[in-house]
């Protein structure tokens, strides 16, 4: 049955080609209720924390969340999804969004899917931390340049950190050759690194 949802029923008797009913008796599935709850949001993670009642319902039905950089989201157009499998006796649970992009505005919904038919909440946003990078050149001679970095970012398998060298500044872009491009080894959190550029 669908949930929240009223339906009709009445009792009948055959005898032959002849039907007898019954009165016309009405009942009504319950509803679900959820509450959900934005939490920690890091540069790539975004938390969830939350109740749905009954607690026994996402057996019953799916629900999930879904987070999209497009604001018209739904089961069929999102980035990231989250099918929330398991409540604890009061309903509480919890989700967790990873290897989000940095520094970047997320929509996201609720969703319940009950027989084939999507029901959404409204929609909300959250927006990721951005990566402070700091350069700066700590000597020059008359052929080498020495730069001095600081990368304040938790998670650093997800990223590369570097910066880019040239005589004209219209070629700093990935890609261009005549650009040369140098990367962080050091981009933990709280690290820094020295790179020495020769020309």
């Amino acid at each position: 049955l669908y949930v929240d949802k009223s339906y009709f029923y009445r009792t009948y008797v055959q005898q032959g080609e002849t039907y007898e009913y019954g009165d016309v008796d009405e009942f009504a599935t319950t509803s679900i209720e959820v509450e959900l709850t934005l939490g920690e949001v890091t540069q790539t993670t975004a938390s969830f924390i939350g109740t749905i009642d009954p607690a026994n319902a996402v057996k019953e039905v799916e629900f999930g969340i879904l987070c999209s950089t497009n604001q018209d989201i739904s089961n069929s157009r999102y980035d990231k999804k989250i099918v929330v499998t398991s409540a604890d006796a009061e309903g509480n649970y919890s989700a967790k969004f990873t290897n989000l992009k940095f520094a970047t505005t997320y929509n996201y919904v609720y969703y319940i899917r009950n027989n084939g038919i999507y029901s959404y909440s409204e929609v909300n946003t959250f927006t990721t931390e951005d990566v402070p990078v700091t350069v700066s050149v700590s000597s020059v001679t008359q052929t080498t340049a020495t730069f001095a970095g600081r990368v304040d970012f938790t998670e650093p398998d997800l990223i590369e950190v570097g910066f880019l060298v040239s005589d004209n500044s219209a070629s700093l872009k990935i890609g261009n050759e005549s650009a040369q491009q140098f990367v962080f080894v050091a981009v933990n959190g709280n690290n820094s690194d020295e790179v020495v550029v020769e020309r």
